[in-house]
């Protein structure tokens, strides 16, 4: 079975949410925009939990029911059980009163009737992996724990395909399949850490009443018989990978994996062999992830790939990946200098503004704050696009329109002509609701002079002091000649007087500490950034 879809109504951060999911979905967005109340309310609704805590209550309001309804499809040879034919869907609804046990429903010709034990034993293995993963309580191979849990479908193929005739021959059984699981985590944590000394040792006791444990300890050149839990976060992490990859080479069938943050404690590399065995892991069971992460976002479908936004009223609201021209998928897939991560991790949604570079990326948050905005909470985003290329910044506004995620352009004064390539093929993008070209010859241009020499001039020192090689004559606002545009300017100075600093390398610290010294001091914007922060507001405010 797999989930298509959830609807859920009044849990945590989430008052009415509908959710379509695939067999690989990644769910991306702002912190607080409801990614992490989707996990826990699957949970809820799989290990049907009694909500004894108001805060899981929309608004603590508990008075009102929570309701998690899920749709299922590929029932296989499960749905004659539930008096469906194989085409059909499955609906499930579990109502939550407060401090109540959960009624199960079962949708039949368009009805809610009570759910029968059969059905309930037939939904699929549950695991969620949360991104605070408590070592302590959750590194130990106890019945309830994370680890645990995700032995349990282990175990479970086992019986399944095993069987057995006495208490005995079960518990010799169970033993031989998660010894034979283990060896194959082992081999695959050696391959992950480039590490043939690992040794993984177990013991596993299965007790009809209590259920089973499985302590294991990890042994290698700098430690022996150390348990899991007591490893490293990257360790951990790379042992729940290698049970991934376990899982994925095992076919576990009617198995739905959810993990928030998977990129937690892995470096790059670890990242991406983490995404592509979640992949693999998708092509039989499925995976359902929450990340911050471009990895994941890059090394996968556009299609799995689910935007959550906030809307102004605090709903929140998914956004899809859709294409009026199917032909087009094979062009946005093509590496054009931009990845996908780069056009769905700058913000929260609701209008994303296109500029040039990291001066404007740093800088525009602050300015907005300068007019009483909060650009996070509007859920406006910036993205560099590396430059005026008129080619990166119209593939980052058809990735947004994929999402149906409105934007702006905004370009230098100077490029006049990458602003006839854009306004020529926008018409074609109905995301972009404005491009505006600055009147002056770079956004540089529109921050406060003396400001910009300060920060350049405190920066370098710092730098030559760090580096051992003692003060320079600073710039001056003499230097500068106030009538003639600004950047080119500045760079030349930087390399005159601080010949060991890159200007490139300057731009970064100098929007962000220009436009935080601008809200020090109480400093409103031009007039001609204001209209662009005014209108992003009222795109974002729909």
């Amino acid at each position: 079975m797999r989930i298509r879809n959830a609807k859920i109504r009044n849990f945590r951060a989430l008052h009415e949410l509908s959710i379509d999911l695939s067999n690989m979905t990644v769910i991306i967005g702002e912190n607080d925009c409801g990614k992490t109340s989707i996990m826990l309310a699957l949970q809820v609704f799989f290990k049907e939990k009694k909500l004894s805590d108001a805060a899981d209550y929309f608004k603590r309001k508990t008075n009102n029911p929570v309701v998690i309804e899920v749709k299922f499809d590929e029932l296989c040879d499960k749905a004659g059980d539930f008096g469906l034919g194989e085409s059909d869907y499955l609906m499930v609804k579990r109502t939550f009163e407060f401090n109540q046990n959960a009624v199960t429903e079962i949708q039949r010709n368009g009805e809610w009737v009570k759910a029968s034990p059969k059905l309930l034993s037939a939904l699929p293995d549950f695991v969620l992996v949360p991104a605070d993963r408590n070592l302590q309580s959750h590194g130990k191979m106890a019945a309830k724990s994370l680890f645990g849990m995700l032995f349990q479908p282990l175990v479970r193929r086992v019986l399944n395909e095993e069987g057995a005739e006495s208490a005995k021959e079960l518990r010799e059984k169970i033993r031989s399949g998660v010894a034979k699981g283990i060896a194959d985590v082992e081999n695959a944590l050696k391959e992950q850490l480039n590490n043939p000394s690992l040794k993984l040792e177990h013991e596993i006791d299965v007790d009809p009443i209590k259920g089973i444990d499985i302590p294991i300890e990890m042994s290698d050149e700098r430690a022996e018989h150390i348990p899991i839990e007591n490893r490293g976060a990257g360790i951990q992490n790379s042992f729940i990978l290698a049970l991934f990859r376990t899982y994925a080479k095992y076919e576990m069938g009617d198995f739905i994996l959810a993990i928030e943050e998977p990129e937690n404690s892995l470096h790059p590399r670890a990242q991406r062999e983490m995404g592509w065995a979640m992949q693999d892991l998708s092509r039989t069971s499925q995976v359902i992830c929450t990340t911050h992460s471009s990895v994941f976002l890059d090394l996968g479908r556009l299609e799995d790939n689910i935007v959550l936004r906030r809307r102004s009223d605090g709903a929140t609201e998914p956004a899809y990946f859709s294409l009026d021209d199917p032909s087009e998928l094979n062009e946005l897939r093509e590496v054009m200098g931009i990845k996908v991560s780069d056009a769905l991790l700058g913000g929260g949604g609701n209008c994303t503004l296109i500029v040039e570079g990291v001066t404007e990326l740093y800088a525009y948050p602050h300015l907005f704050r300068c007019i009483g905005m909060n650009p996070r909470s509007l859920g406006i985003s910036i993205i560099p696009a590396g430059g005026s290329d008129a080619k990166k910044m119209l593939m980052h506004a058809r990735i947004l329109k994929a999402y149906d995620l409105p934007c702006l352009i905004v370009l230098d004064g100077d490029k006049h002509t990458e602003a006839e390539k854009i306004k020529a093929e926008a018409k074609e993008i109905s995301v972009i609701r404005g491009i505006y070209v600055l009147k002056r010859h770079s956004f540089e241009d529109y921050l406060p002079r003396e400001i910009m020499i300060e920060v350049i001039n405190e920066f370098c020192q710092k730098e030559l002091e760090e580096c051992g090689r003692g003060e320079a004559e600073p710039i001056s606002k003499f230097d500068v000649d106030f009538s003639k545009p600004i950047e080119n300017q500045l760079k030349r100075l930087v390399h005159e007087k601080y010949i060991w600093v890159r200007f490139e390398y300057l731009k970064v610290r100098l929007g962000e500490e220009v436009g935080k010294r601008m809200v020090e001091r109480g400093l409103k914007p031009d007039e001609e950034i204001t209209a662009i922060l005014e209108k992003a507001k009222e795109i974002a405010m729909g």
